[in-house]
């Protein structure tokens, strides 16, 4: 495995590092500080602080082994991180907009997908005293609920 500039530097390891890369990656430029701007106009990966760093290993993971079959049957890693951010922080893409662009018959698998992405809740990118960049974790019934509904 490659070494990513944002890879922990202790436990967990990440089961498929291009997807956290995405993840990590997705969640700079989707998401705004407090005067509006994208966090990727003036942060970067290693302006996570390693607790982040750690959370979205742990989540990765979690989503990859909860979901590897359907993850592994459509789609790429790097675009399954972006989804899983997306879709978790109901942004209007995620998993469900790839259903009409590229893998149409596949309804069932991106619904699934995407209610197993809401059931983790939004996780929105802040700076905490430390001037590091940490995740705050909404609790998961502020997801998927605006769409299709609550995940079951």
């Amino acid at each position: 495995m490659a070494k990513q500039d944002w890879s922990p530097r202790a436990q967990p390891q990440p089961l498929w590092p291009e997807f956290v890369d995405s993840y990590l990656r997705t969640a700079l430029w989707a998401s705004r500080d407090a005067e509006g701007l994208r966090y990727d106009q003036h942060w970067t990966l290693q302006d996570f602080s390693q607790e982040a760093v750690n959370e979205a290993v742990l989540d990765t993971n979690s989503f990859i082994e909860r979901n590897r079959e359907d993850l592994e049957s459509v789609g790429n890693q790097w675009d399954h991180g972006n989804d899983f951010y997306l879709a978790r922080n109901v942004q209007g893409a995620g998993f469900l907009e790839r259903l009409n662009r590229r893998y149409g018959s596949e309804w069932a698998r991106w619904e699934r997908l995407s209610k197993a992405a809401w059931s983790y809740g939004p996780a929105d990118v802040y700076v905490e005293a430390d001037g590091k960049l940490h995740f705050w974790k909404w609790p998961a019934e502020y997801a998927g609920w605006m769409t299709l509904g609550p995940p079951s």
